[in-house]
């Protein structure tokens, strides 16, 4: 349901779908999602790197990965 809102709203591409949804377990699926986030983050710092509002924005974004693998992000 997630990936379908995801795409909807032309976050994803379907093709972005696939490849999350191919491993088995749910953990795994939410480590490749996990994974494009990361990704779009770097990209977003990268991008405009003097834009104080992009730069805040990354700045309060948060993502943890505790030691027994458990995946969150969240806001500070």
């Amino acid at each position: 349901m997630v990936l379908d809102n995801l795409i909807s709203r032309c976050i994803l591409m379907i093709e972005d779908r696939e490849e999350i949804i191919k491993p088995t377990t749910q953990r795994e699926r939410n480590k490749v999602l996990l994974d494009i986030f990361h990704v779009f983050k770097d990209v977003l710092k990268e991008s405009d790197p003097h834009n104080s509002d992009v730069q805040e924005f990354i700045s309060r974004m948060q993502c943890t990965v505790n030691s027994d693998e458990n995946m969150s992000c969240h806001e500070i």
